[in-house]
């Protein structure tokens, strides 16, 4: 079998070996990937470094439809496998598949078709997230689906904790459909468009904290932005601080609250701070390129108020 993924990010990387796991003598394998964004932890390499391994070709692109790569979509591709790709996949690309182009998402589709599902689905305090692959088609996140899985969320989880579960979902869909497509053994079922819901595309400024929010509200977007993503920020007196870790403590009613007000500090725990309703215990904190500290020692005094 001819197979050729588009694939990124550690998730790609895991994919990748997966999917090696797979490979039978007379398989060709073709693996195109693109370069890490300066925050994102490094992939690329390790990518190229697999794929060599397991005696595969490999491309460091963005644009897969791109002249020199022609000659791969104008011969035979019986499979191809996409996993966290963000740049575009045209149609001479995808119906060059013989078995069919397909993507892996990181919701429960028809929910959360677009950019960041993961993200977003803690942003919104969700309860889950899923990991849906779907046929390739015109439309963005439309297509019939082979599998789909929920993948649930705990009330402690951060991004990173929802990252990898979604990927270990991923792999067992792997483990199963790589020898069914082998045997072009499976089904598509249609997406109920109708109970489609919908994301649009976050960029950083967009995780700067209100703390004109219910603490809940902050706590969520936090989870939703820490590591591998660049972290949820604030800015004391001038200076940017992101925040990692926190909590809500509730355990006290507040009838004169300050939003951004450091209330309580506890060297060592962390320090309280006024969101719109109750206090954010914030715990993990990073001050420009430094290391991770507790908050205690940036958000010393009861005085100072996060803007």
């Amino acid at each position: 079998m001819n197979i050729v993924l588009l694939v990124a990010a550690t998730r790609g990387k895991l994919c990748l070996d997966k999917v090696g796991e797979h490979l039978t003598n007379g398989d060709k394998l073709t693996v195109f990937t693109f370069k890490e964004e300066p925050w994102e932890p490094a992939f690329s390499s390790e990518i190229e470094m697999t794929t060599l391994k397991l005696g595969g070709d490999f491309y460091l692109t963005k644009k897969v439809h791109d002249s020199e790569f022609e000659f791969l979509w104008q011969r035979t591709v019986d499979l191809i496998l996409v996993v966290g790709w963000r740049y575009l996949i045209p149609k001479v690309v995808y119906e060059s598949a013989r078995i069919g182009c397909f993507v892996f998402h990181d919701s429960y589709l028809p929910e959360y078709r677009g950019f960041g599902p993961s993200v977003w689905a803690l942003r919104n305090g969700e309860k889950y997230t899923g990991a849906s692959l779907f046929k390739i088609s015109d439309k963005m996140d439309e297509g019939p689906i082979v599998t789909k899985k929920k993948v649930w969320i705990s009330n402690d989880d951060y991004i990173g904790d929802v990252v990898d579960k979604v990927t270990n979902a991923y792999l067992g869909i792997l483990d199963e459909y790589i020898p069914r497509f082998r045997d072009e053994n499976y089904t598509l079922l249609e997406q109920d468009h109708s109970s489609a819901t919908y994301t649009c595309k976050s960029v950083p400024c967009d995780f700067k904290i209100d703390w004109n929010q219910p603490a809940v509200h902050i706590r969520d977007l936090i989870r939703s932005y820490a590591f591998p993503y660049p972290g949820a920020f604030c800015y004391l007196d001038g200076e940017k601080v992101v925040i990692l870790r926190a909590d809500v403590d509730d355990s006290k009613k507040y009838v004169g609250l300050q939003p951004g007000r450091v209330v309580k500090v506890e060297p060592g725990l962390g320090s309280y701070v006024a969101a719109a309703d109750t206090l954010l215990l914030v715990r993990d904190v990073k001050l420009g390129h430094g290391d991770v500290v507790n908050a205690s020692s940036i958000f010393s005094r009861i005085s100072m108020t996060l803007r």
